[in-house]
């Protein structure tokens, strides 16, 4: 299983667009109209967590991601590098993958991770931009939190089978990323059941604007 442990030092569920899930305790939080920005600053490393509003799904997970990646990180922050790219989940009339890239900004080496749910003519995208490592963790958690609106039922239907869960579970390439090397040395690799994290060698990015488009 994958080694990232889920923590209880998230705060209360919120709800934004059509999403719902539990925020990360002590990190910044900036909303506009398109999308939702958590970020945390510890010394010189930081992170973001990017929330975007739903539009209109492609027909497949794999165009929903692709077009996603291009238009929230290849476009966003000027990168042609392609992600390394999940096999795709479903549970509850949603498809999940995820994929993962590297950037630069100011000198410094931008992991960011992309996560996008395909379903009920909606896709919802939530992003991850570090330079560290250790601010996965809550990511990852995050991610575990989320239960979506299909536009049909009374209350949010809870996805991907326990996401949670499946993090614990998933076996290697299912979610999150293989193998990424971040600015502070430390590279975090993905084997059949744990991460291994070694040493290598020894202010954030704009939000990308969104439309909110899911079908009444």
């Amino acid at each position: 299983m994958i080694a990232f442990c889920t923590t209880n030092s998230f705060a209360q569920t919120k709800t934004f667009d059509i999403i719902t899930y539990t925020p990360p305790s002590g990190w910044k939080s900036e909303q506009t109209e398109n999308a939702i920005l958590y970020s945390k600053i510890d010394g010189d490393k930081w992170a973001q967590i990017i929330i975007y509003k739903n539009t209109v799904s492609k027909g497949s997970i794999q165009a929903d991601f692709d077009s996603e990646w291009k238009l929230l990180v290849a476009d966003a922050y000027k990168t042609t590098a392609l992600p390394e790219k999940t096999a795709p989940e479903t549970a509850e009339g949603w498809e999940v993958m995820s994929g993962s890239g590297l950037w630069q900004y100011n000198g410094s080496n931008v992991a960011t991770i992309l996560t996008t749910f395909s379903g009920h003519n909606a896709c919802v995208s939530i992003a991850c931009n570090t330079i560290a490592q250790r601010f996965i963790e809550d990511y990852q958690t995050l991610i575990g939190t989320i239960t979506l609106y299909d536009g049909k039922s009374g209350t949010a239907n809870k996805q991907t089978q326990n996401m949670e869960q499946q993090n614990k579970t998933a076996p290697k390439g299912s979610f999150g990323f293989a193998t990424t090397t971040f600015d502070d040395g430390w590279v975090s690799t993905i084997e059949n059941d744990w991460v291994e994290v070694k040493r290598k060698y020894q202010s954030a990015a704009p939000l990308s604007e969104r439309r909110n488009h899911f079908p009444g």
